[in-house]
Parts: structure tokens; sequence; C-alpha cells
């Protein structure tokens, strides 16, 4: 696992830690903020890959990657 990946999942497991007491709760609350970092973490690269169109004189924006990502997984723009 590489350096990035870890540093999210101690994140992901320090969020489940202060979210639920131990138990159940802690599995499933770990996945999802585990999936929803990595997700924002590529939500974050591929920012700069927006782009808008000009044609015609009209500006066109185009949905860019980072859109789209947030759009299919409901995931917030916004800090851990």
């Amino acid at each position: 696992m590489n350096e990035r990946i870890q540093e999210l999942a101690y994140d992901a497991e320090e969020y489940a830690d202060t979210m639920v007491d131990g138990g159940s709760d802690f599995h499933p609350t770990f996945v999802k903020k585990f999936a929803e970092l990595i997700i924002r973490e590529c939500m974050d690269l591929l920012e700069d890959y927006t782009t808008d169109i000009h044609v015609g004189g009209i500006q066109y924006n185009v949905v860019g990657a980072s859109e789209t990502l947030q759009e299919y997984f409901g995931v917030e723009n916004e800090n851990i």
C-alpha cells in the first residue's frame, strides 16, 4: 500500500474512532470514510482537468472528471 493510501486509512480510522465507540459500527464507518477520502483525493487530483470550450463566441463549461466523480459517488466537496 502506498504512503498516501496509508495516510488516508489512518485518517479514516481516526474519524471512525471519534464517531463510534467501538463495537459493530466501527468497521462500516471506517470503510465508508476511507472510500470517501479516496474519492476526494481523486477529485483533487483531477480538478485541473476541467476545461471550458469556446464555440462560435459562446463559452461552454465542460463538466470535468472531478465533478463527474463527485456526482457519481455523491461526495460533498469539503474537508475531512
